[in-house]
C-alpha cells in the first residue's frame, strides 16, 4: 500500500482527462469519528467543496455509509448526490429510493424481537447508544467503560444465537450491527451503482473509506479504479491517506484541478 501524497500531483496525473465517479464513506472518511453518531456533522467548508464538485459535469459523487439513508441525506444536506445507506442496501438517486434486496416481513418481526431484548438487557449499561436504522439495528459502545466492552460484545453474541437463521452481526469501529442474513455489502452496492448510472463506463471510479465495511468495495475496484484507505492498515486498497484532514486535502486538490 502506497501513501497517496508521496509523489506530488501523482493522483492528479492518474485522473487526468478522466470523468470521475467519487465514492466517499461518511464516518471516519468525510467526517471524524465522534463519541456519538449524532455529533459527526459535515463542516460547512467541506460542504462547499462537495457542492462545487457536484456542479461539474465530469464528476459524480456517491456518499456510501452504514448510516440509515434519511439520516445520511440529513447529515450531508446536499442535492444531486447519490446516497447509499445501510451499507448500500438502500440507494437514493434521481429522487427515488431503491432497495437492493427484498426483505421479508418475518425478518422485521425477528429484528423487533431482538431489539426489545437488547433494550431490556442494556437499559442499565452506561454509555450504550442504540440506533434504529429500520433494516439494521446498531449498538454503539464507544462510551462504555473499557473493562465492560468485551462483556457487551459477548452478551450481544449470546442474544443473537437463536436468531442466526435470519439475523447476523457485523462489527465496525466500536459498534455492533444486527442486519438481515442476506448478501449485501458496499462492494455489491458499488457494482449496482456503476452498472445503473455508469453503464457506458464514461466515469472512472475513485473510492475512499476507512472501515472494514469498505474492504468489499476496494476488492471490486482493485483493477478498475483508484482505491484509498483512510489510515495505514492491512487493506485491499492500493493507496492510503492518514486521516480525515488528508481526505479533505484530496477533495480540495480535486476542486482546484477542476476549477
Amino acid at each position: 500500500m502506497k501513501y497517496l501524497f508521496a509523489k506530488s500531483g501523482y493522483f492528479l496525473k492518474v485522473l487526468k482527462n478522466k470523468k470521475i465517479f467519487l465514492f466517499l464513506d461518511y464516518d471516519g472518511t468525510l467526517v471524524s469519528i465522534k463519541n456519538t453518531p449524532f455529533q459527526a456533522k459535515v463542516t460547512n467548508s467541506t460542504k462547499k467543496i462537495l457542492k462545487f464538485l457536484i456542479q461539474k459535469s465530469n464528476i459524480k459523487i456517491c456518499i456510501i455509509s452504514g448510516r440509515e439513508i434519511n439520516d445520511l441525506k440529513k447529515m450531508v444536506g446536499l442535492k444531486n448526490i447519490i446516497y447509499a445507506g445501510n451499507h448500500g442496501l438502500k440507494i437514493f438517486y434521481a429522487n427515488k429510493n431503491m432497495c437492493l434486496k427484498k426483505i421479508s416481513s418475518y425478518y422485521y418481526m425477528k429484528l423487533n424481537e431482538i431489539k426489545n431484548k437488547i433494550k431490556g438487557k442494556f437499559k442499565r449499561e452506561k454509555g450504550i447508544i442504540l440506533e434504529d436504522k429500520k433494516e439494521i439495528f446498531s449498538l454503539h459502545y464507544r462510551l462504555v467503560d473499557l473493562k465492560r466492552q468485551r462483556i457487551v460484545i459477548k452478551k450481544i453474541k449470546n442474544l443473537i444465537k437463536p436468531y442466526k437463521k435470519n439475523l447476523k452481526l457485523r462489527y465496525g469501529k466500536k459498534v455492533i450491527e444486527i442486519l438481515p442474513q442476506i448478501k449485501i455489502n458496499k462492494g455489491i452496492a458499488v457494482k449496482v451503482i456503476l452498472k445503473k448510472i455508469n453503464n457506458k463506463k464514461f466515469f472512472y471510479p475513485v473510492y475512499i473509506g476507512d472501515d472494514k465495511t469498505d474492504e468489499d468495495a476496494f476488492k471490486v475496484l482493485k483493477t478498475s479504479g483508484l482505491t484509498i484507505c483512510v489510515g495505514k492498515k492491512r487493506t485491499n486498497a492500493e493507496f492510503f491517506l492518514n486521516n480525515v484532514k488528508e481526505v479533505i486535502k484530496f477533495l480540495k486538490l480535486l476542486r482546484d484541478y477542476y476549477e
